[in-house]
């Protein structure tokens, strides 16, 4: 079987097609099973134009930044979450004074709990919801409304649907 190198210059000059790239990344992963990449896949990812490329470029940084937010709002939550109180009952007398301290101190503890939560939450729905979500869904919809409209260019017309003119 001849290699890489021992192709003739001139197949070099050729671009790759998707079969190409399918088999190099085959010979990468080294299998060749129905988990990786079958050429109808890598296809649709050569057939991107370069405005829809950006696209992709730009949903990756979003889901980026999503991640990021989402991992620095969960520690700033467990950050400023209150320790988690230890009572030992055995050691509290039944007085109903020191009852009622108990209950204080649980009571705050609530207070505290809620308000670390409300910031945690308060911070994801404006940082992630109202406003990366929204970017996201909107450069989704780009890619996949032009891959839509580049792939029913290339159907031909059959006269069969009827909201057709013609």
């Amino acid at each position: 079987m001849p290699d890489a190198e021992d192709k003739a210059p001139d197949a070099e000059d050729k671009a790759p097609d998707a079969e190409d790239i399918v088999d190099h990344i085959y010979s990468i992963v080294g299998s060749r099973s129905e988990q990786h990449l079958t050429p109808i896949k890598a296809k649709i990812w050569m057939d991107l134009s370069g405005l829809q490329w950006v696209g992709v470029w730009i949903l990756c940084g979003i889901g980026t930044l999503i991640l990021i937010a989402m991992v620095g709002i969960g520690i700033d939550y467990v950050r400023s979450a209150p320790a988690p109180i230890h009572i030992d009952i055995t050691q509290v007398s039944s007085s109903v004074e020191e009852i009622e301290n108990m209950s204080k101190v649980v009571d705050m503890y609530k207070e505290l709990s809620e308000i670390s939560t409300k910031r945690a939450l308060d911070t994801f729905n404006a940082v992630v919801s109202q406003a990366l979500i929204p970017i996201l869904t909107s450069v989704l919809g780009y890619i996949f409304g032009s891959l839509g409209k580049k792939k029913s260019n290339e159907t031909p017309n059959t006269g069969d649907n009827p909201s057709d003119d013609g």
